[in-house]
């Protein structure tokens, strides 16, 4: 009663320093069963105490204040009026443990006042009503899931002869269907037995006695009540059913493993499962809420399944308060009442919210599906032995089940269980492959001579170097053969195989994290984003067309030009013969005929206007005038439009690359394409959607002897020996690597995908955190950019083709581009001196004639 007093003198002082601290006050509703006692309801209120502490409260200026309200599994008529006490108390948020089928209720009545409703109830799934409710969430984990997992563990124990006992005909329901659908290719229909829960002993004594002679393997299903887990493992050991031939699978979540200490040598199979809880690292607002000592002391008075609430508690704080801030509501009515139709429009918002909120809280991580659901979380299962509890596996429903045998050698911290320790750090062995810049093998005069880590430089190694002494380990590496693909017949190669057979505790290389293979490993966080791109030569060789100066105009429009200057010759000649004015002037001064008078003075006037040089006669009439200045513009704008052409085609021509982009590769057949033949590239093709892409690998498929590579280095020589005819596709890094050293190549288009690198590790490893910690740490430091500036472009030859932005602009004109001017000057030349000749013969045999 003191400890009561002192609890509500304590909100009383903090409700003072609220108003002075001018922070917002907001009410939360809990629903207590009114069988707890004083003590269990004081370690709620502290743990509002406590939580009001948190940064994310205090940089809102927020204070939680619980509001109970107590229910009676046997009282329906107590919860109606206990939730309709926290409405008329304006509760900004209700949560709820354990409350079986009063969830539905409680649930009903808040969803049709829009106040979201938290609960922590394993009944409350299996009514499918529960889906209408838009502000209900469940923060127990998805029933079929976790039914999922179970069949996990009971298919890896490889369990014959299965009883499942269960105490609720609502969870044999369930779990009869999920297993019927499961059983054709997982396991054996087990046998189900109810036993209630008014005579549990009586009924459960005389079951195991009559189960230890089939030497059957149990499940016990009951999720939540600690006090029905004790007395069903009690009786198993009466009855002398537990033994080393029988298993026993509890699935009690909140189940505390101090209630295991009585069967330790016994030699009982025990395997249990329970929520896996977050680093204290990576969510410190989360778990600093569970003080070490107090939860040590208490435990003991306590039943365990409060700490189990306790937990879901927590996390449900920290759901609502993260959905408030993010959500901005503010204002709640202050006339909301059961016996009125009023209801609070932003709750339903505030409760979409929070579905869509996820963090890593005291449960683990926490994330909601779209009704509501718990959909993602992490379990660890644990097996007693006869010197204590030991974590044996993990289960996510991403993952699945992880049994490893080097997970034991981690769980008790990072710097116990090694086999091999060198200056107190673990060693841990990583596999890559060789591949520039990221692990390259020495290549200096001692290259020889060294040994082991010595042997390689690159990109990795500084990385793997830096993140060692973050996180503090030593490593060895390991070079294999390949990235890691799978087969037709499931089975891996490369680095992921050296993380499944458990030869190497991490893969560092440039390996893409890709949905296949988070199958069967995970990835840490990326610390290179990339993407798929095209590498092709930057000026494939052409064949030599000396009359390329022609090519601005095409064959219709130079025709035409020699037509339109016979018709003006021709126009001329006319109007010389036709017009008086033409030969005014030369009558009057006795000067002979005008030179227009003649068609081959009318085709020289037409020539010299063409090529803009002037004539030295010029036309007298009016009319011959008007057709010269027509006969001028015309030409003005022919020239001009033919220079401007000129000198863009012949840029153009010397920039020119027959491709810009993967979507011309697809549609055209003269130029190959290809990739690496094992790989995330090549499964990106295979696996794409994109009708582009689709049809892209139905060609590569075709001619994948000629245009499938074995690595990035085979590919590079294919492009460079193909010289225009064969492109290749790679990550853009590798590409951004390539072209900083070889200036005959460029990166064609943009990325075809988004893709990262990522350190892969063995499914549920314990590094992963710290791992993903120290990538951060080294990105926000700016050292990963350091990295690859100097493995890309100053190490190893980088930096050999930038180009020279003032001398690039302008580039000279070789014979191949101008040669076909001076043939025709040649011509020229040679067909005027025929012609003088031939003018000269003339000239002879004409006065000949006249003699």
């Amino acid at each position: 009663m003191k400890s009561i007093r002192l609890s509500a003198l304590a909100f009383l002082i903090i409700d003072v320093v609220t108003i002075l601290g001018k922070q917002t006050q907001v009410r939360i509703g809990l629903l207590i069963p009114t069988t707890w006692d004083a003590g269990q309801v004081e370690r709620v209120e502290k743990a509002f105490v406590d939580f009001n502490t948190q940064k994310i409260l205090q940089e809102s200026k927020l204070f939680l204040h619980p509001e109970l309200a107590y229910v009676s599994h046997n009282d329906t008529f107590l919860t109606s009026k206990s939730v309709c006490h926290l409405i008329e108390k304006h509760c900004m948020m209700v949560y709820g443990a354990n409350l079986n089928n009063l969830g539905e209720i409680s649930a009903s009545t808040l969803n049709f006042f829009g106040i979201p409703f938290v609960q922590s109830n394993p009944s409350l799934l299996w009514n499918h009503q529960h889906h209408q409710f838009e502000t209900s969430m469940n923060l127990f984990p998805k029933r079929s899931t976790l039914s999922s997992a179970i069949l996990d563990i009971v298919k890896h124990l490889n369990l014959s002869h299965l009883v499942v006992i269960y105490h609720e005909e609502m969870e044999a329901l369930l779990w009869k269907h999920f297993i019927d659908s499961e059983s054709k290719r997982r396991l054996v229909i087990p046998k189900f037995i109810f036993i209630d829960k008014d005579n549990l002993k009586y009924e459960l004594m005389s079951i195991l006695l009559r189960l230890k002679t089939t030497t059957s393997n149990i499940v016990h299903l009951n999720f939540h009540d600690g006090t029905l887990s004790e007395d069903f493992l009690h009786c198993c050991q009466v009855s002398g059913f537990m033994n080393p031939s029988t298993n026993i699978i509890l699935t009690n979540l909140g189940l505390n493993p101090i209630v295991l200490d009585p069967y330790k040598h016994i030699g009982s199979n025990i395997t249990f499962i329970h929520m896996s809880q977050s680093d204290a690292s990576n969510e410190p607002t989360a778990l600093a809420l569970l003080d070490e000592n107090s939860v040590e002391h208490e435990v003991k008075d306590v039943e365990d399944e409060q700490d189990y609430f306790h937990g879901f508690l927590l996390d449900a704080l920290m759901l609502f308060s993260k959905a408030l801030r993010l959500s901005m509501v503010e204002r709640f009515p202050r006339n909301l009442s059961c016996q009125g139709t009023e209801f609070w429009r932003r709750g339903k918002y505030l409760a979409e919210v929070m579905k869509k909120t996820q963090f890593l809280g005291v449960t683990g991580h926490l994330k909601m599906d779209g009704s509501g659901e718990r959909s993602d979380f992490s379990l660890e299962i644990s097996q007693l032995t006869q010197a204590s509890v030991e974590t044996k596996g993990t289960w996510a429903p991403k993952n699945g089940l992880m049994w490893s045998k080097r997970l034991s050698g981690y769980i008790n911290g990072f710097t116990s269980g090694f086999e091999h320790l060198t200056h107190g750090k673990p060693s841990l062995t990583i596999t890559t492959v060789l591949s520039s810049p990221y692990i390259m093998e020495k290549l200096d005069s001692k290259a020889k001579q060294r040994l082991g880590n010595d042997r390689y430089e690159g990109f990795i190694i500084d990385l793997a170097d830096q993140i060692s002494s973050i996180v503090g380990f030593n490593y060895t590496i390991k070079v294999t053969n390949g990235y890691g693909s799978v087969n037709a017949e499931g089975q891996w190669n490369g680095m992921i195989k050296d993380l499944l057979d458990e030869t190497a505790d991490m893969a560092m290389a440039d390996l893409s994290i890709s949905y296949e293979r988070e199958q069967v490993v995970d990835f840490t966080m990326p610390f290179l984003d990339l993407g798929i791109s095209l590498l092709y030569v930057k000026a494939p060789s052409k064949s030599v067309n000396i009359f390329g100066f022609l090519a601005p105009l095409s064959l219709n429009v130079w025709l035409l030009m020699i037509l339109g200057g016979l018709m003006v010759s021709l126009s001329m000649y006319i109007i010389a013969r036709i017009s008086p004015y033409e030969t005014e002037e030369l009558h009057q001064e006795n000067d002979g005929q005008t030179p227009f008078s003649s068609f081959r003075h009318c085709l020289w006037f037409s020539v010299a206007s063409w090529v803009q040089q002037g004539c030295d006669f010029l036309p007298r009439a009016i009319s011959g005038r008007f057709v010269a200045s027509i006969w001028w513009f015309f030409t003005l704008i022919m020239i001009s439009s033919y220079t401007a052409n000129l000198a863009a085609f012949l840029t153009v021509e010397r920039m020119e690359v027959p491709i810009s982009s993967a979507s011309d590769l697809a549609s055209q057949s003269k130029i190959l394409y290809g990739c690496v033949a094992t790989g995330s590239t090549a499964a990106f093709f295979r696996n794409s959607n994109n009708p582009t892409y689709s049809k892209m690998w139905r060609t590569m498929e075709r001619h994948k002897d000629e245009v499938m590579m074995a690595g990035n280095k085979e590919g590079l020589e294919q492009v460079l020996q193909e010289d225009g005819a064969y492109a290749f596709f790679m990550e853009s890094t590798s590409i951004e690597y390539t072209v900083e050293r070889n200036c005959q190549l460029q990166q064609i288009g943009g990325l075809l995908d988004s893709k990262s690198y990522g350190i892969a590790l063995p499914h549920g490893s314990p590094l992963r955190a710290r791992l993903s910690d120290a990538i951060i740490k080294l990105n926000e430091d700016g050292l990963i950019r350091d990295l690859k500036e100097k493995w890309w472009k100053k190490e190893r030859g980088g930096g050999a083709c930038q180009e020279d932005v003032d001398s690039s602009t302008v580039s000279e004109l070789n014979l191949m581009n101008v040669g076909g001017i001076f043939l025709v000057l040649t011509l020229g030349l040679i067909i005027g001196t025929l012609l003088a000749f031939v003018e000269r013969y003339w000239m002879i045999c004409c006065q000949r004639r006249k003699t």
